[in-house]
């Protein structure tokens, strides 16, 4: 009896330090816990109602995506994320969303963000490995991550992963997030999307991708920048097969069909590359980000480029310049192409984009040489002068200054300014400032869109004061048009990525009424003369373009630069070639490569187009989708 009392006294003593912490840590535990959870779940309704529309985020941080297309709606480049138009979850092939399910989340459907079957089996194998080899992360997860979230692996980014993930789950469908994610996700190649992966590597809408294409952009997303098919083809295709056989192990295809397509070639399209086009669409980019400098919607540009004028130039520009083995393979050029109201049609800014990015289109500024003398014979003509005036051809001494013409001899003839332009005699144009005075040859440049600074001194009419290639041109095309002032441009619209225009893309002085430079008779006038230069005078290998033109060539004293500046009957353009470290080239002048190269650009810029009359117009209507300026010259003898 005294051991049961014994046992019983025992049994009745009060809990020990054990039992009273883990009852305190029971209790209080379990009160820290529900309110934990319910903090949580509060947070998470409040992240879930206000996380932003997935199909309204962007797709990486940073300056903007923009795309740049030419005006007839070819893309020319894409700069920053390439992300392809939203495709809606009907459009999107059955294909597509099973084989993502199978290789990246096969209970997608029956989870509610999280994965806690896929995250003890990722932890198992990783244990097993010694090391991370597999990802528990949901298709929400991954989602959350692209759009909200760093890249960073750390503790805080993967809980807040998770608590933005069930927020997805309580704020959308699953059909909601499961199309944005295939429309945000990264495909390598700088493609995000479907939609965009799809036309970098397989040259078609996702709308229409079969089940091997399917499969293979499935395969992309656990490495983009490694199993990209542009990168490692190989790998590519053996996790495409991978995915094929997760298909058929969930039942999405059959074994035998997985076979079938994995054996099947699959065609990726080579990207063309046309690095020439980075001169004219880097420049354009430039704009839009000095336009649009907060911007962070994809934005795309719609240009003035013609890509039949654009392969033009290019081709012309390659078949005359020297060859990278030949001696003067440092020999530089210049093109720029502009229609009647200054669209830029084509631009060339250097012989080659991959050696040097530097645009000498529209940054360089080089001595026009004898290109300069259309200013002077311009302010000749309005002081009354005329193409049938005379002035002799004899040595003229100013000062120290005393010009020589090409070949070192005077003629001592007297010449119609006719002649003396189409032949451009040097001790005429040097006259006929002196006589119309420096300052006046000046103002009729800048009045034509001349803005770099020009020295009034006797050599101004030679062309000794520098110019930009591309306001050379412009003001060549003020003449060409009938003599109203023009400012070159690019860009004829910026839209957003639903097509929403943004406020009208302006280019002052792009305006309502145009402003007149030159007397329409004057224009016509100096046409005449130009036409001269071209086909009885030096510019006569321009004549090559194979129909009606006015032009004149450009030679520096010492063979520094050769120019070729003129019109057709619809384009203007100016070529320059020469050296960045401007040293002599031997042999150059404007007659030879630059005049050869403008005339095989305008011969295949135009082709099959028929001769119209060199002066368009005396006024202005605006019509078409570029806002092309049209008109008719009234003046006497056009």
């Amino acid at each position: 009896m005294a051991k049961t009392k014994k046992k019983a006294k025992k049994v009745k003593a009060g809990p020990s330090w054990v039992r009273r912490l883990f009852g305190f840590v029971l209790i209080y535990g379990s009160i820290a816990c529900l309110a934990f959870a319910g903090v949580s779940y509060a947070l998470i309704l409040y992240l879930a109602q206000s996380l932003p529309n997935p199909r309204e985020a962007l797709v990486a941080s940073g300056a903007a995506p923009i795309q740049i297309v030419a005006r007839d709606g070819s893309v020319l480049a894409n700069y920053g994320p390439n992300q392809g138009d939203w495709v809606d979850y009907p459009d999107i092939p059955v294909d597509m969303i099973n084989a993502i399910l199978a290789i990246e989340d096969r209970r997608f459907f029956d989870h509610a963000g999280l994965d806690f079957i896929g995250i003890a089996r990722a932890a198992f194998s990783n244990v097993r490995a010694g090391g991370i080899t597999e990802g528990g992360s949901t298709i929400t997860q991954q989602l959350a991550k692209n759009l909200y979230l760093t890249p960073s692996r750390t503790l805080t980014r993967k809980l807040r992963e998770a608590m933005l993930a069930i927020a997805l789950e309580n704020r959308f469908t699953k059909q909601e997030i499961l199309a944005a994610y295939l429309n945000r996700v990264y495909l390598g190649s700088g493609a995000y999307g479907i939609e965009a992966a799809s036309f970098r590597y397989f040259g078609k809408s996702a709308r229409q991708l079969s089940l091997g294409e399917a499969a293979l952009l499935a395969g992309i997303v656990k490495a983009p920048s490694r199993l990209s098919p542009k990168v490692d083809r190989t790998a590519s295709l053996e996790r495409r097969d991978l995915v094929l056989k997760a298909m058929a192990r969930d039942g999405y295809i059959l074994e035998s069909e997985a076979a079938l397509v994995s054996a099947l070639p699959l065609k990726v399209i080579r990207t063309a590359s046309q690095p020439q086009m980075r001169y004219f669409t880097d420049w354009v980019s430039a704009q839009v980000r000095e336009r649009y400098p907060t911007g962070d919607k994809r934005l795309k540009v719609v240009t003035t480029l013609d890509p039949k004028a654009q392969a033009a130039a290019q081709a012309a520009v390659r078949a005359h310049l020297p060859r990278d083995h030949e001696p003067t393979k440092d020999l530089q050029t210049a093109m720029v192409a502009l229609s009647d109201d200054g669209a830029i049609q084509a631009m060339v800014g250097g012989r080659s984009y991959k050696a040097s990015s530097y645009n000498r289109a529209t940054q360089s500024v080089r001595q026009p040489g004898s290109a300069f003398k259309t200013f002077v014979y311009l302010a000749a003509l309005e002081n009354g002068l005329s193409p049938a005036s005379k002035l002799r051809d004899t040595p003229i001494q100013l000062g120290d200054y005393a010009p020589k013409n090409y070949g070192g001899r005077s003629t001592g003839q007297l010449l119609t300014l006719a002649d003396a332009y189409s032949r451009s005699v040097n001790t005429i144009a040097v006259k006929l400032g002196e006589r119309v005075d420096r300052p006046r040859v000046a103002r009729v440049a800048k009045r034509l869109g001349i803005t770099t600074p020009i020295v009034v001194e006797p050599s101004i009419a030679l062309g000794t004061s520098e110019v930009k290639i591309l306001e050379l041109a412009a003001a060549y095309a003020a003449i060409a048009n009938g003599g109203y002032r023009i400012q070159p441009y690019a860009i004829l619209e910026v839209r957003l990525p639903r097509g929403e225009l943004l406020q009208p893309y302006e280019v002052a002085p792009r305006l309502s009424e145009p402003v007149r430079v030159v007397d329409a008779r004057i224009a016509w006038q100096m046409s005449q003369l130009m036409q001269g230069a071209a086909q009885r005078g030096t510019g006569k290998n321009a004549l090559r373009a194979g129909r009606l033109i006015a032009g004149k060539t450009g030679t520096t004293q010492r063979g520094q630069d050769g120019w070729f500046v003129g019109f057709s009957d619809r384009l203007t353009a100016a070529v320059w070639v020469g050296r960045d470290d401007n040293k002599p080239v031997a042999g150059l002048t404007g007659g030879g490569m630059p005049a050869r190269v403008w005339g095989d650009f305008i011969a295949q810029a135009q082709s099959g187009e028929p001769q119209r009359q060199l002066l368009r117009r005396t006024g202005i209507s605006r019509q078409g989708p570029n806002n092309a300026l049209q008109g008719v010259v009234t003046a006497a003898g056009s």
